[in-house]
This record gives C-alpha cells, structure tokens and sequence, in this order.
C-alpha cells in the first residue's frame, strides 16, 4: 500500500505483477510492467499535470493487463492530456465512482469490464482494433472510440444512458446492448448489428452495410 504525498507523482516500475493501492489519489507519472497490474484508490487515479508548452501526451501505463479500481474518477475531463493514456497487450478492467476519461494506443485493445458511476466513459483508442468483451456499464454516457476497427463479442453487454461508438474501420455490435436514451454509431468502413441492441425500449436492427445510425 502506498501513501502518496500532496503533490506526488507514482513512478512504478516491475518485471512481474504490480500492485499498488492507497486511500489517497494516484496521480501518475509512469507505471510499467510487462505482466498484470492492478492500481486500486480510494479517491482518483489521474495522469501527472502536463506543462502548457509540452505538445504530446504522455503515457503513463504500459502494461501486460491492468486492473484500474477507483472511488473518485479515472482521468480527466479536461483536456485530451488529462486522459489516463495506456498501452496494453492484454484485458482492461476498470471501476470508477466519479466517472473515466481514458486514451489507448498500439496495435489492439480488449475492453473486458467496465463500471462507472457517477459520470460518464469516454474512452479514445488509437489501436488498429477495438475489442468489447465483457459487461460495460455507465450511469452517464459512454463514448468509445477507435481509430480503426471496433468489435463488440457476443459475450459483451453495454448499458448507458447515451452510447456514441465511432471507428475509423468497420463497427460490429454483436452483444446485448441497453441504451436508455440515445444511440449514435459512426462506421468508417461498414457496420454490422447482429446481436440484440435496445434504445429507448425499441430494438434497433441489423445494417449490414452502412456509415451510421
């Protein structure tokens, strides 16, 4: 268990599992390990303030898997800086009380859990592909995004309030996906809805080939 300092940055690095907990935020600088971590606050798990002179965002995991576990929020709104950026080879996990602003890079990501209370998720992968395999939830809104391929598994479930999902590739929803409000789909390269999506209590059908919804 770690107790970070008013103002510190975590700089973590392993050759195995990581895991780091603590009643305080996590602001990170750095966090690597080529195996599983599991970062668990009480409070927020943010990314370390960017300077206004500095042009690139940071990343500030890079792991084998990653659990994320918080009370407060994942992230930040504010500026795309502000985002948690990852880069993972294998599943992310996350939960958050206060809402989860989180960007992803390299070649794929696989969504496996999701929960967010209390805000929205907006997450921004720059991955070839996109997967969605567990059950993802949010009490707000939840914006996913892919700059390639977007694939949601049979075995995957969506539940939000609002759900925008944009790929600059193919999108394929082949889950079981409640949205209580409104549902926006934006397909680069084709979409395809063959599982059982619901809007607003309507089910909304198969388009198999197409931009948007």
């Amino acid at each position: 268990r770690v107790a970070p300092r008013t103002g510190g940055l975590l700089l973590a690095r392993a050759a195995d599992s990581l895991l780091l907990a603590s009643d305080g935020d996590l602001v990170i600088d750095q966090v690597y390990t080529p195996a599983d971590a599991t970062l668990a606050s009480s409070g927020h798990i943010g990314a370390r303030p960017q300077a206004p002179t500095e042009t690139g965002a940071d990343l500030n995991i890079r792991a084998g898997s990653l659990t994320l576990a918080a009370g407060g929020r994942i992230g930040d709104a504010g500026s795309p800086f502000d985002a948690l950026a990852l880069r993972l080879d294998g599943p992310l996990v996350l939960s958050s009380g206060a809402g989860a602003w989180l960007s992803a890079s390299g070649p794929r990501l696989e969504l496996a859990s999701a929960s967010v209370f209390g805000g929205p998720l907006r997450l921004d992968a720059d991955v070839a592909q996109l997967q969605l395999t567990g059950a993802l939830q949010a009490s707000g809104s939840m914006g996913l995004t892919s700059t390639g391929a977007l694939q949601q598994a049979a075995t995957s479930a969506i539940t939000a309030t609002a759900l925008t999902l944009q790929a600059g590739g193919a999108v394929e929803l082949a889950g079981r996906n409640t949205v209580a409000d409104s549902l926006q789909v934006r397909a680069g390269a084709g979409l395809q809805l063959a599982g059982t999506t619901v809007v607003g209590g309507s089910a909304v059908g198969g388009a198999p080939a197409g931009g948007s919804v």
